[in-house]
């Protein structure tokens, strides 16, 4: 019984989890403005997950605010106001 309620602990998606990870990141100034963040194969091999997951999280992010990608795959984190108001309008559109 204990084995089974734990396998079902964390139902979130595993895209999700990494971008809640990558987020926190950003919001804990782990990852200041201007800071490249790692390649998506270097995340996929730290988070022992698939690109295509951390692809998702980043696309999300990017969507959301927190991150911008300047020439193809090279991600930056944007300025913390921003990103600021990138969580304020999570959080409300949470609250729906």
């Amino acid at each position: 019984m204990y084995l089974q309620v734990a396998m079902h602990v964390n139902l979130l998606p595993i895209y999700y989890q990494v971008k809640q990870t990558i987020r926190n990141w950003i919001i804990n100034r782990e990852y200041n403005p201007g800071d490249k963040i790692p390649s998506e194969n270097e995340l996929a091999d730290n988070f022992k997950v698939s690109r295509l997951a951390v692809r998702q999280a980043i696309s999300q992010l990017i969507q959301e605010g927190f991150l911008v990608t300047k020439r193809g795959e090279v991600r930056f984190v944007i300025n913390h106001k921003v990103s600021q108001r990138a969580l304020w309008w999570g959080r409300v559109l949470l609250l729906k």
